[in-house]
């Protein structure tokens, strides 16, 4: 070899050495902030937002910003369309194109917790520091996991991975603690998840219930860090939550629920051993205690809107098995698990409408036949829980069916009266029903359209809850109990959408905790035709869509998150029928919803003319359905679109017509056998009152109305 060419090569290898070694053997600076983005999925690009919300601060002389996104194919065009997996040391920049990647990995599994050890190891060498957190980014579902990577089968990273990798990239390290690990994904906020934390981080931060699709603010969050690098753990903490709880109350607005939770994962033994002892407690007790912890577990916070996942609140469902209890040693084991919960609960945040999410859930199925014991169990949760609590669960299930053996659970229709001949949406009709039973935990409605070719049509459904302030102002659920009488009146009314210039006839399901209403159907993806089961929830006062949520089937179960759909994005909406063989089947609309500038709402209008069935359905803890039928005709031809009858006409014996758009009547009790009924605009500026005054003679009900008029009316004076 020539003597100078040798020379270049061995300044250029050397050149080359001294670049590498100038990224990977820096001084160790204050923090380093791992973010690990599972993206492969319809969330990417919400990841895209958050991490041009983490360019705006960038890293610093103190701070190392350190991430690894994974991405998916056909959601998002932006940033280079780049689907592998890379790595990026994350600094200010005026744009995503701006900020190259440190590393490019090809397509990785995000779910094997192989590749969360790596990027850990590799963040830690490369970017040392006195102090190290991490948040996993991704869909979440309790003890489910976090997932899925669609690149690799739907796959998702189980909690006892998280652990093993936490615990392997901590031994490679030297890392002794993260000061916290946080969960940027939905109902997280879990005991059986923090349990696998336990060892791995001082704090943990998740939220109870779903997170909506933007995830963390993180330019806040990171401003503090880079402005503050000595703070210590606890001081930030509260940073990351207030940050994240005033993001959705004053700049994304279309969620009604949302909290943020940190919890001190070094007393997490003490929750533990609370949990077991009453666990050994209740199921000595369980036949005494059996309704109190029935009627606690219905009445309980519970969380995700957007579908059922039965998780509810620890400190909450023994608070209310604590005043519902007669027994003293369950009811001082439940204190000690709400003192343990409460010890350990850092710094919480949540909304005002759910006041009970006070910062740990728990798994907690209500039905045997929802129980998913085995999953559960190989989800990798510790043996305080798939010991102890399942062994509660299987006591509470088996008592369950033991007391309610003999329940006779029953609902009878007892009467169908209406104020006129016909029932239309001017006359509607009242049916009048009576249930039997105990340990009741479901009453609703359900109105099928006799579909003329066979089959019926699920047109309208709710709940038929009852609904009381418990002596805190929370307003809680609640089922008869034993003999009961009471009656519904169908407003005669369907929910309709415009579209393309049709109007079509949809099924909403009334969300009672939500206050809004879900539409199912098949969302679309028109990027990559990618169509997966979701659903559309509306506000109940502007009657447009709120937000839209996925649902997607994994190994571990399902998950659920809120996505932004693109322009030409679609939604098909589901009619569910009953064939004549009694199956229930969901049929798709032939319309389409295209997603555009104009946001999709509903509105009422009569329902169509013809023969209806109301079905009355009763069930209780065991799962035991019961059901009666009340079968009504309904005339609406020539009925005036835009306006309704008062609902409780036929128990009045006074109707009069208003407009839809005004909603529901409303019921005051007043006192002393005085009732008031009142409807209402939006906007409260007009009302129309029906007053029922208790009274044995004129006198009594004009003292009455004088006290009404003086109170509700402001006379106009000729000045």
């Amino acid at each position: 070899m020539h003597p100078k060419l040798f020379i270049r090569i061995c300044i250029v290898v050397m050149m080359s050495l001294f670049f590498i070694t100038n990224i990977t053997a820096q001084d160790g600076k204050s923090w380093t902030f791992l973010v690990y983005i599972a993206a492969d999925n319809d969330l990417e690009q919400f990841a895209l937002e958050d991490i041009a919300q983490m360019i705006e601060v960038g890293s610093s002389d103190e701070v190392n910003i350190v991430i690894q996104i994974d991405r998916a194919e056909g959601y998002s065009s932006d940033w280079a369309d780049f689907t592998d997996t890379r790595r990026f040391y994350v600094t200010k920049q005026a744009s995503l194109g701006e900020l190259r990647s440190i590393e490019q990995l090809g397509e990785v599994d995000m779910s094997d917790p192989q590749s969360l050890t790596d990027f850990i190891v590799w963040g830690a060498t490369n970017y040392p520091a006195e102090k190290y957190s991490l948040i996993i980014w991704s869909h979440g579902g309790g003890w489910n996991g976090i997932g899925p990577d669609y690149g690799n089968d739907q796959s998702m990273l189980s909690i006892a991975e998280i652990d093993l990798a936490l615990a392997n990239a901590r031994e490679l390290t030297g890392i002794d603690q993260f000061e916290f690990v946080a969960f940027d994904a939905c109902l997280m906020a879990q005991l059986e998840v923090f349990q696998a934390l336990a060892d791995d981080a001082k704090y943990g931060i998740a939220a109870e219930e779903v997170i909506p699709g933007n995830g963390y603010n993180y330019t806040p969050i990171l401003n503090y860090l880079v402005n503050n690098p000595n703070t210590t753990v606890e001081d930030f903490l509260p940073v990351i939550v207030d940050s994240y709880m005033e993001f959705y109350a004053t700049v994304t607005t279309n969620y009604r629920f949302f909290d943020l939770h940190t919890f001190d994962l070094s007393v997490l033994d003490v929750v533990d051993s609370a949990l077991a002892d009453f666990v050994t407690v209740a199921n000595a007790n369980m036949t005494d205690v059996f309704n109190a912890i029935g009627v606690a577990r219905v009445g309980a916070q519970n969380f995700s809107y957007a579908s059922d996942f039965q998780f509810v609140d620890m400190i909450d469902v023994m608070s209310l098995i604590v005043k519902g209890s007669q027994n003293a040693d369950v009811q001082a084991s439940a204190q000690a698990v709400i003192d343990a919960v409460t010890n350990a609960v850092f710094y919480t945040r949540t909304t005002d409408n759910m006041p009970n999410a006070k910062g740990l859930s728990v798994y907690f199925p209500i039905l045997a036949d929802t129980f998913n014991k085995d999953a559960y169990v190989a989800s990798g949760v510790t043996p305080v829980m798939a010991e102890e609590w399942v062994s509660f669960l299987n006591t509470f299930h088996a008592t369950a069916t033991e007391i309610l053996a003999n329940n006779n659970v029953s609902i009878t229709v007892t009467n169908t009266s209406y104020i006129s001949d016909t029932v239309s949406v001017l006359t509607p009709p009242t049916i009048s029903f009576e249930t039997t039973g105990t340990a009741i935990i479901d009453l609703q409605y359900v109105a099928l359209y006799q579909n003329p070719t066979g089959g019926q049509i699920i047109v309208a459904q709710a709940p038929l809850a009852i609904y009381t302030q418990d002596i805190e102002g929370n307003l809680r659920s609640s089922y008869p109990d034993g003999d009961y009488s009471s009656f519904y009146t169908w407003d005669v009314l369907m929910s309709y959408m415009d579209i393309n210039g049709e109007k079509t006839p949809i099924l909403l399901e009334y969300q009672t905790r939500s206050a809004q209403f879900k539409m199912d159907g098949i969302f679309c993806w028109v990027a990559n035709e990618i169509c997966t089961q979701a659903s559309v929830f509306f506000d109940s006062a502007t009657r447009q869509m709120a937000s839209l949520w996925v649902t997607v089937d994994t190994g571990n179960g399902q998950v659920t998150a809120a996505v932004k759909p693109n322009s030409g994005d679609t939604f098909t909406p589901s009619l569910a029928t009953i064939t004549p063989d009694g199956e229930i089947q969901n049929i798709s609309q032939p319309a389409q919803i295209v997603f555009g500038d104009e946001t999709p709402s509903f509105y009422y209008a009569p329902a169509q003319s013809g023969d209806y069935s109301i079905l009355l359905l009763i069930r209780d803890l065991t799962g035991e359905y019961q059901a009666a039928n009340a079968f009504i005709t309904v005339n609406n031809d020539d009925m005036p679109q835009d306006v309704r009858g008062f609902p409780e006409a036929e128990q009045l014996g006074v109707n009069f017509a208003y407009p839809i758009v005004w909603g529901d009547s409303v019921i005051q009790d007043l006192g002393d056998g005085n009732y008031r009924y009142y409807v209402s605009n939006e906007d409260l500026s007009a009302y129309i009152y029906l007053e029922l005054l208790a009274g044995n003679s004129l006198d009594d009900a004009y003292a009455n109305l004088e006290g009404f008029i003086m109170e509700t009316v402001t006379p106009l004076q000729d000045p």
